[in-house]
């Protein structure tokens, strides 16, 4: 009786009413984001040996401490029921600063404890113009075209229009403008 269940579910106003209600929760968006720059485990060529822990140990170390910063770190929970799973839960201004500045980080390329796609890299072959680099990068960090407003705001946050002419690190802004995308509710929802 599968498809009377389905029918009901997708004809019932609760669940339509759902769509963009449910967040990533902390654990959840450090996942998407570290899978999104295709981070890796071993240690990336800057990374400096100090003779203390091996830089996948101190990697591991500061997804912890992040997580806890966050407010969502494995078995942290002191209640049963888990973490909540609600809207507001995980919509705070620091959680979200918070998780937007770990994307910055490993964009900026201060997590040498990993490997990581450069953020120059994200795209194969970036446009030459803003507004083609904006749409190629939001299709490889988010898997979807932006609005237009969107679009802009992003654009915004490099300071050029879209049909200025940019190299392969947005003329130095790619970082910013890959921060800016995983910033955005279309990587925050679920």
């Amino acid at each position: 009786m599968v498809k009377p269940l389905l029918m009901t579910l997708f004809s019932s106003s609760e669940f339509w009413a759902a769509v963009g209600q449910k967040v990533r929760r902390p654990m959840e968006y450090l996942i998407a984001t570290y899978r999104t720059l295709n981070v890796r485990p071993e240690a990336s060529p800057a990374f400096k040996q100090d003779g203390g822990r091996p830089a996948f140990a101190r990697g591991l170390r500061q997804v912890h401490d992040k997580l806890r910063q966050l407010g969502q770190y494995p078995m942290g929970q002191p209640t049963p029921d888990g973490y909540p799973d609600v809207y507001v839960a995980w919509t705070s201004a620091g959680t979200m600063v918070s998780g937007w500045n770990e994307a910055g980080d490993l964009l900026a390329g201060y997590r040498t404890e990993f490997t990581f796609t450069p953020a120059d890299a994200l795209v194969a072959r970036p446009p030459a113009t803003a507004g083609a680099y904006v749409d190629a990068l939001a299709q490889r960090l988010v898997h979807q075209k932006l609005s237009a407003k969107e679009k802009a705001l992003i654009l915004g946050v490099a300071g050029v229009p879209a049909g200025a002419k940019v190299d392969a690190t947005f003329n130095g802004a790619v970082t910013a403008v890959a921060r800016a995308i995983l910033a955005s509710p279309q990587h925050h929802l679920r």
